[in-house]
């Protein structure tokens, strides 16, 4: 059962939360249309547009690896506040930079709030479910915050047609208002009682106590292996359409959007054989689809988009399937230090994710081979960690 917000309610949290994880793509994705006329309206190159989605990326994870187990010292309410705040002043320092440094620090700020945010909003999903209902809430949450990728960008080039890359920014304060007054209303999650009693420096040092767990990082590591290859579409998607096949932008949209589609399928198949199938089936069924895609993509994706499209698509909707069933299991592997928990899970993914995009740059088979190479690869590890896991004594809560 929910613990209940007095102002909030249960609708509203689960909003509130939503909103949360969509910071990374609307702070990415929706300005991404205004890099031209950012160039020309700064004087400045391509490659220092770049840093600011850099900087961004880079103090985004930060925030969410660090903000998580401080938490767990201070209570999740006070963070969220600060994370609200500090992404509406970055948003604000956006809005009037006059240079490209002056984005790029302002970029910074933006992402230490969103990070604080995205870190707590996870913490407090085990906070304020009950395990019986836990893992549909985060399949719930995670199929309206894959929304986000599809609607930012589409977003941000309506935004250019009427107005300025200016007014992309003031959508980003507006949001940054409406977290700050639904974090103001939140209740405080985590008791006194419950909370970290220690030094600051050692509530941070509780993610490596959260790491050596067995039940924990080795099962973390098999599913967060499976962003590099998600990641990677994402950076060489366009690419694949436009110059492989010969695709306009519209047409590349188009296949884009869908792809995004099939992966708000995910977390709506999780959620649908929640308590048919077993868990360690689940993680089967996932690693199993995403393998047979990847196959597919290396030996056929090249034949024509509409094969690429296929291929990619069965392995979109199982990805996105094994993310919801990974954290809820994972959540339930420690008892406290919640917020070093989804710290780790969020910065794993994170950062795997990062790790595949920064592979695919290298593009050693072509495009399309490169793509289904990561896939496989990375695939095949999270499979060999898993199945050692399922073979080893150690005791998995709800896995095995």
């Amino acid at each position: 059962m929910m613990i209940e917000q007095k102002y909030l309610g249960r609708r509203g949290m689960i909003a509130f939360i939503v909103v949360m994880n969509m910071f990374g793509p609307f702070s990415t994705d929706m300005y991404l249309p205004a890099f031209p006329s950012l160039v020309k309206s700064f004087g400045t190159t391509a490659a220092m547009m770049d840093l600011t989605l850099l900087a961004f990326f880079f103090f985004f994870s930060m925030g969410m690896l660090i903000f998580g187990p401080v938490s767990d010292k201070y209570g999740r309410r006070p963070l969220l506040i600060f994370g609200a705040v500090t992404y509406m002043a970055g948003s604000a320092g956006c809005f009037f930079s006059s240079g490209i440094w002056m984005l790029i620090i302002f970029r910074v700020v933006q992402g230490i709030g969103a990070g604080a945010m995205v870190s707590v909003s996870t913490a407090l999903i085990k906070d304020i479910f009950s395990e019986g209902i836990r893992g549909r809430m985060i399949g719930i949450v995670q199929t309206f915050s894959a929304i986000g990728p599809m609607l930012a960008p589409v977003a941000g080039g309506l935004i250019l047609k009427v107005a300025t890359w200016r007014t992309t920014f003031a959508v980003l304060i507006a949001v940054g208002l409406l977290c700050t007054i639904a974090a103001l209303l939140t209740q405080e999650t985590i008791p006194a009682e419950k909370r970290f009693n220690g030094s600051l420096g050692g509530s941070i040092g509780r993610l490596f106590f959260v790491l050596n767990n067995k039940s924990f990082a080795p099962y973390l590591l098999s599913a967060a292996l499976l962003n590099a290859p998600f990641m990677s579409y994402l950076s060489l998607c366009s690419f694949i359409y436009q110059n492989d096949f010969g695709l306009s932008a519209q047409a590349y949209s188009l296949f884009f959007a869908a792809n995004a589609g099939f992966s708000l399928c995910g977390p709506l198949l999780y959620i649908r054989l929640m308590g048919k199938m077993p868990p360690r089936n689940m993680n089967r069924l996932g690693f199993g689809a995403v393998t047979a895609g990847s196959v597919l993509l290396f030996f056929f994706g090249s034949l024509s988009p509409w094969m690429f499209f296929v291929s990619f698509a069965l392995c979109s909707v199982f990805i996105s399937m094994m993310r919801p069933l990974s954290t809820a299991i994972l959540l339930e592997q420690q008892e406290g230090d919640t917020g070093s928990a989804s710290s780790l899970i969020n910065f794993s993914n994170t950062m795997l994710g990062c790790i595949g995009m920064i592979i695919s740059g290298f593009r050693f088979f072509g495009d399309i081979r490169t793509l289904a190479a990561i896939l496989i690869v990375f695939t095949a590890a999270g499979v060999v960690i898993f199945a050692v896991l399922m073979r080893s004594d150690i005791e998995i809560k709800h896995l095995k």
